[in-house]
């Protein structure tokens, strides 16, 4: 146990000792080479329980904020890994079927529930905390939960909101170029879809989040410049190293799927 530590803590350090943009680009690319992997060991299933689980990840990882040098104000680091469920969607839509993608999302959404329903129960029973020196790190443990599991329920509203408008806009967007392109332009349909898709949903999140549910709204001309068009280059960038991977994902699919898929074409 402490070795399997002490290898955390030092991949840890070197990539705190990284620029924020390589490190980001590392995190990026461990993700969609986990997805890719996940595609071709289980399929369609696969890409489902990759994209709960970065789902679920994303809105921890999102109380992270870091800084990039192409950005003039700070960004939630969970924008890359939630960028990525974009594009499982696209896969699914694009070698399997539409309704898969949209299961998918709710399959999502159904995640999103679960997880604030299992840690308000667990934030709701009482801790103990011994005395005994050796357990301090445990007795700290119950804050540490409530720091990063008790969002405002205005907070819930409004990402879960957002979740649902936007996936489902992404899947629904990017079918609809598929038949308008005859299939033809993989990267390109992905790309469009995705910067559409997370435009909105980073516009009906902060609207929500900071005018319509907040209990101070923020003034409108703050919450479009510094929270919609601030992070604008940032989610465009995501988009476009994300999408080549819909192309690349034919090339990971399960052999039997990937004679059906060359059957349909």
């Amino acid at each position: 146990m402490q070795a399997q530590k002490n290898m955390i803590d030092s991949i840890v350090s070197y990539l705190q000792s990284l620029p924020t943009e390589i490190s980001s680009l590392v995190a990026l690319v461990t993700c969609l080479s986990v997805m890719l992997l996940m595609l071709r060991c289980f399929g369609a299933l696969g890409l489902i329980v990759y994209s709960v689980m970065a789902i679920v990840a994303s809105n921890i990882q999102v109380m992270k904020v870091v800084t990039y040098h192409f950005i003039p104000d700070p960004v939630a680091y969970g924008t890359i890994t939630f960028a990525t469920t974009f594009v499982a969607n696209d896969i699914l839509a694009e070698y399997y079927d539409r309704s898969i993608a949209f299961k998918n999302v709710l399959l999502g959404f159904a995640s999103m529930l679960l997880m604030a329903i299992f840690m308000t129960t667990t934030l709701g029973i009482n801790p103990t905390l011994p005395n005994d020196p050796l357990y301090v790190d445990v007795a700290q443990n119950h804050n540490h939960m409530l720091a990063l599991f008790s969002p405002t329920a205005a907070l819930f509203l409004a990402s879960a909101t957002a979740y649902l408008v936007s996936e489902f806009l992404d899947v629904w967007v990017f079918t609809f170029l598929k038949a308008l392109t005859h299939q033809h332009f993989t990267w390109l349909r992905s790309s469009l879809s995705t910067i559409f898709a997370t435009m909105i949903d980073n516009s009906i999140f902060n609207v929500l989040a900071f005018i319509v549910l907040a209990s101070a709204p923020l003034p409108w001309p703050v919450v479009w410049h510094s929270y919609i068009i601030g992070t604008l280059v940032m989610r465009i960038l995501l988009a476009v190293l994300c999408s080549p991977c819909v192309g690349w994902a034919k090339y990971f699919l399960p052999p039997s799927r990937t004679e059906s898929y060359n059957a349909k074409s």
